[in-house]
């Protein structure tokens, strides 16, 4: 008999560690991350110094617009590296650079687009007097 209340206590131990042991869990849990803005998107280094030139000269870019440049940005480096590698013309860099220009007048709105223009003008190689 004293083997079965020995065991009727360890089961009844073991029934009562097992019942607080879920509540011991969701108290190590940590909280749930507050609702946040979405994070800024992350790109290489190549394409996030491009988007930061860009951010720049355009401080209202939403998260979206940035993903979008950086999708074209890397398109159009894609397109220049080929037409480089394979020998392609003036015409075909040019034609690059105007489908590059195209998308991105497509990803910003009117005044966004004019400060995108004024950044890709050409710089003079000799200062204004």
């Amino acid at each position: 008999m004293k083997t079965t209340r020995t065991s009727l206590a360890a089961i009844s131990m073991i029934a009562a560690l097992a019942l607080a042991a879920p509540a011991v869990r969701a108290e190590e849990e940590p909280p749930a991350p507050a609702a946040e803005a979405p994070a800024e998107p992350t790109f290489p280094d190549w394409i996030q110094k491009e988007i930061d030139k860009i951010s720049a000269a355009i401080p209202d870019l939403t998260a979206d617009q940035k993903t979008q440049i950086a999708d074209a940005f890397k398109t159009r480096t894609e397109a220049l590296a080929s037409i480089r590698d394979t020998g392609g013309t003036e015409e075909e860099t040019m034609d690059a650079w105007s489908a590059y220009v195209r998308t991105v007048n497509g990803i910003l709105t009117p005044e966004q687009f004019l400060k995108f223009q004024e950044l890709m003008k050409p710089k003079s190689s000799t200062p204004d007097e």
